[in-house]
């Protein structure tokens, strides 16, 4: 049975005030990480590899979705399928509960022995579904040795609910590497004009999304040298181009719409219309409509010659974006789709374009994917079962994808999707810092698509970047 509250709380005083209860601290002693049976206490002389390890547990499973449920206590079983707390919110009370999540992301963080999170939590209240934005969050090690996860209150909407902030904390004692289970105390919240608080004892298994032995042979036999390992080779020599001048802002927009198989709507119209915005923005740009393999690789290069010396270099791609094994690949419109082998000789890695374009400038690097369409290949060639995968940030790069990872975007029913329309729209606001652009355009991405698409963005820019002409 899910205990509602914490001892310090009423379930009235929750109910009209939203009391938040933190987990029982007191109760852990110490996180204890198992690997292989064997159990040990993280301190100070194995932190830092126990903090990694659990890293490593949490990226094996981006993007997959798992449950959380309630226990009596440890090495006891589960007693419900979600995390339960009464919410008095609209004109009647009910339950609300934490379904299920799925991590998006995991980097390091910004002191010893934390890390940086974003999931996706899907939330109900009477057993209906909530529309809620993604939660950032933190996994730290305190000085005692206890692991503690927590995630900021994150906005959630239903009609009969209205706007609710909804925030978690747990307090973890166990973490099984083999068994993928991470167990704990915790607790839940709502305030707004549903507010609520629940807590005991959690058990989550998080999914391994890595692709078995078997599998990852076989694609071996197929993966070839992608063609941007050799975008820097000293051997293959760039296109001559014009010099540009010290701090340009040079772009390379890609459209691909006309492919023999799952043809796009209005890729060319998106590129062409970003590439208008950019124009105004004072970039210099190189534009390239249904490009095929061939001439996507001599793009890139020519592009990668003209961002040595820019202060930015943006890269926009409007297309199929396909995930294999963990790898996103912009597609070429001369792709055969029939098998994965046809998609590695016509696409770029999107992971090796950014490695090369780091060699060629130190200047700040922006991605645009508005590419997370559907994955036509067998699942077992893939790490999700939709959209592209997390793609960590190079030094001084900014990548921007027009939905969470694991997801699809929508192509739209009018002459643009609803992501580029989003941000063409923002970009012509002059003077703006670039995460404030993004933010707006996801902000109008969700309300578009009413939360069935969530931009997301990954950062390492260490200053603030402006796109407006100089």
């Amino acid at each position: 049975m899910n205990r509602f509250l914490a001892t310090s709380c009423t379930a009235l005083l929750a109910m009209l005030t939203g009391c938040v209860s933190a987990p029982p601290v007191d109760r852990v002693q110490v996180t204890v990480l198992c690997s292989n049976r064997v159990c040990t206490p993280i301190d100070a002389n194995n932190a830092t590899r126990s903090i990694q390890s659990i890293k490593k547990l949490i990226y094996d499973g981006l993007s997959r979705e798992f449950t959380a449920c309630e226990a009596g206590g440890p090495n006891s079983p589960c007693t419900s399928n979600d995390l339960g707390m009464f919410v008095l919110g609209g004109p009647i009370p009910g339950r609300g509960a934490l379904k299920s999540a799925s991590f998006l992301s995991v980097t390091d963080g910004p002191v010893a022995n934390s890390l940086n999170l974003r999931i996706a939590l899907r939330e109900t209240f009477i057993g209906t579904p909530l529309v809620c934005s993604h939660a950032d969050g933190t996994l730290t090690l305190s000085s005692t040795g206890k692991v503690v996860l927590e995630f900021a209150p994150h906005f959630c909407n239903w009609a009969l609910v209205g706007n609710v902030f909804t925030s978690f904390s747990m307090v973890i004692d166990r973490i099984d590497l083999n068994d993928r289970l991470v167990t704990g105390y915790y607790s839940l919240a709502t305030t707004g004009t549903g507010n609520g608080a629940g807590s005991g004892y959690a058990a989550l298994r998080i999914p391994d999304g890595r692709l078995d032995f078997n599998t990852l042979q076989e694609l071996d036999t197929l993966i070839k040298t992608n063609a941007t390992n050799r975008l820097t080779a000293a051997d293959t020599p760039a296109p001559a181009t014009a010099p540009q001048p010290e701090g340009d802002k040079v772009a390379l927009v890609i459209g691909n719409a006309g492919y023999k198989s799952s043809p796009l709507q209005n890729t060319r119209n998106d590129a062409r219309s970003m590439a208008a915005s950019l124009k105004a923005l004072g970039f210099r740009q190189t534009v390239l409509i249904d490009a095929n393999h061939d001439l996507m690789e001599s793009g890139l290069r020519a592009f990668m010659e003209q961002a040595r010396s820019s202060a930015i270099a943006l890269v926009y791609y409007a297309g199929h974006g396909i995930e294999i094994n963990g790898r996103n690949y912009l597609v070429g419109t001369d792709v055969d789709m029939s098998s994965p082998q046809q998609v590695l000789a016509h696409s770029i890695d999107a992971t090796e374009m950014l490695s090369a374009l780091g060699i060629a400038t130190p200047g700040a690097k922006i991605l645009i994917l508005d590419a997370c369409r559907d994955n036509p290949f067998p699942e077992r060639f893939r790490r999700q079962a939709h959209g592209l995968a997390q793609i960590e940030a190079p030094v001084e790069t900014f990548i921007a994808f027009s939905t969470s990872p694991g997801k699809v975007a929508e192509d739209g029913s009018g002459s643009n999707s609803p992501y580029t329309k989003a941000l063409i729209a923002r970009l012509d606001k002059q003077n703006s810092a670039l995460e404030a652009i993004f933010r707006d355009v996801r902000k109008s991405v969700v309300n578009e698509t009413n939360g069935r698409q969530t931009p997301w963005e990954n950062t390492s820019l260490t200053a603030e970047i402006k796109l407006s002409a100089p």
